[in-house]
């Protein structure tokens, strides 16, 4: 008389939402940047002019930090005032036309800047820019 009704079984399926999640996972690893920071912290000056620089080839770029107490990081690795000189002249034989960014601390002595930037042109650079910031 009475039938007993069977009832559905209803399944929840995960894959959709693990599919959203990776798919989140995947956009903000390719969305977000990871800068890699400097072997000297240094604040750079601000500056009211500028142009951005686009450099499309890294391994054609040269990087000099001069830090607060006049050190000297030349392509990630620390060296002499004396020693640059050498440095600069033989990277720059290899590859003549290479752009040197100069990151120098806002607190540091004008002449110290203008000597490096001396010592540069001196060893053969040619296409050298100073690193800023926009003020906000």
């Amino acid at each position: 008389m009475f039938e007993e009704k069977q009832k559905e079984r209803i399944e929840i399926s995960m894959v959709p939402l693990i599919n959203v999640v990776f798919l989140l996972l995947i956009f903000f690893l390719v969305v977000g940047t990871v800068n890699e920071p400097d072997i000297l912290p240094i604040e750079t000056p601000s500056a009211k002019t500028g142009e951005k620089l686009n450099i499309k080839d890294e391994s054609n770029q040269i990087t000099i930090l001069l830090g607060k107490n006049s050190k000297i990081v030349f392509n990630d690795s620390e060296v002499s005032n004396d020693v640059l000189d050498s440095v600069l002249k033989y990277e720059l034989k290899k590859k003549p036309n290479q752009a040197i960014t100069v990151k120098a601390d806002s607190v540091l002595p004008a002449a110290d800047l203008i000597g490096l930037l001396i010592k540069v042109s001196g060893a053969g650079g040619r296409e050298i820019s100073i690193a800023t910031e926009y003020p906000q």
